[in-house]
């Protein structure tokens, strides 16, 4: 590996007692033996697990296997089939590991790098692990800029590289008993930031006020981060659906659409709700009506062993039925099986793959049937839920008193 010089330590040993991890050891070593018994099966000889915040999966397979999320740049670990992992990144603040994270992390052999050094630092793993000739395994592939795959592909021409990105999803969208109170404890966290935001409503208070609220709150509460950048949109903006808190004061009568989400060692969540300042308008409460129908029909349909097929299908035969569409027009958006489910990922399955058989201990999904109608407004209802053994579990639970 390259070696990489800098003021602060950032060996294993001066890093320990900073460590902050979610799960104790075990819980890693059991994700990646979990791996590696799909690296086998496809004699794969290593994997290289790639990571861009930019991109449209964030670090959330990187997550899932290290704890670690880097702050930019470009991330990977490379994981032999038997061994220890190196975890290579190269956004480092101040030229300082130690401000970067590292100690976020239970990968003992953490290897720093120079903007542009990574591709060089894999070829350099690959070479000295001797692999040049061998299969190697590529998850993330979508998110690696042309560059930096260019680069490693051109500096070892030999490597048989293998996507697998598909099967190590089918493996991190299935979550352990540990995983699964993580869950909660960060989505009550986003529940009570959505509560707060949600009376913060009232007229002559700005949306920047309300999201204030939600701050506030989710960082009383612990979390660590957002999962996205907090959304509201009130009055005829709010048919834009996805917007940036302004100072729009917000008037009587007004829908109001929040879409927030708490982050808590890299584990994300999503919750919507809609407000209506005062007293909501006959054409308003037809449309959360409808709304509110779909999402506890639907809700009562998932439980294990249906296929989502089957609720993408009753959801659109109830898009047909409201008869929305046709009244309003042009500039209507109906979407009854709006779904992606979250952990360290953002979109670890949904109703719509196509493929999913539903299971207890998915990846709890972000369940939002929405109408969203321009210069009118967004109505959706989006909870966090988990598939168990008897159905589902709300949680992100707190409702909205429409009347």
């Amino acid at each position: 590996m390259i070696p990489y010089k800098s003021k602060v330590p950032y060996d294993y040993e001066t890093r320990r007692k900073y460590i902050d991890i979610p799960f104790p050891l075990e819980e890693y070593r059991d994700r990646v033996g979990k791996v590696r018994r799909m690296m086998e099966e496809r004699e794969l000889d290593a994997l290289l697990v790639y990571s861009n915040p930019a991109g449209s999966e964030g670090s959330g397979h990187l997550t899932y296997l290290t704890s670690f999320a880097p702050l930019g740049g470009n991330a990977a670990l490379l994981l032999p089939l038997d061994g220890e992992p190196t975890l290579v990144f190269d956004r480092v603040f101040h030229s300082e590991p130690t401000h970067s994270m590292n100690w976020t992390t239970w990968v003992r052999d953490v290897h720093p790098s120079t903007r542009g050094d990574l591709p060089a630092n894999v070829q350099a793993w690959v070479e000295e692990n001797r692999l040049q000739g061998d299969r190697i395994g590529l998850v993330g592939e979508a998110m690696l800029p042309w560059d930096v795959w260019n680069r490693t592909r051109e500096a070892l021409p030999n490597v048989s590289w293998v996507r697998v990105t598909r099967p190590f999803n089918d493996i991190q969208m299935v979550k352990s008993p540990r995983e699964m109170e993580l869950m909660r404890r960060v989505c009550a966290i986003t529940n009570e930031g959505m509560r707060a935001g949600v009376e913060a409503v009232a007229p002559g208070a700005t949306e920047g006020e309300v999201i204030g609220e939600v701050c506030r709150e989710f960082y009383r509460q612990g979390a660590h981060d957002f999962s996205f950048n907090p959304c509201i949109a009130s009055g005829p903006r709010g048919g834009l659906k996805h917007s940036y808190p302004t100072d729009r004061e917000i008037r009587r009568g007004d829908l109001v659409y929040i879409d927030v989400g708490a982050k808590l060692y890299g584990y994300n969540t999503d919750m919507s709700r809609v407000v209506v300042a005062e007293e909501p308008s006959s054409a308003q409460r037809e449309l959360l009506d409808v709304d509110r129908e779909a999402y506890y029909a639907l809700l009562e349909e998932m439980r294990p062993g249906v296929h989502v097929r089957e609720i993408q299908g009753m959801a659109e035969e109830m898009e047909r039925r409201s008869g929305i569409g046709e009244r309003y027009g042009e500039g209507t958006y109906l979407r009854f099986a709006g779904s992606h489910a979250l952990s360290t990922g953002f979109a670890e399955w949904s109703l719509e793959d196509g493929r999913t058989v539903l299971e207890p201990n998915l990846s709890p999904l972000a369940f939002e049937p929405m109408i969203v109608i321009l210069d009118v407004g967004t109505v959706v209802i989006e909870s966090m839920v988990a598939i168990t053994e008897k159905g589902t579990e709300v949680l992100t639970p707190f409702e909205v008193d429409w009347m």
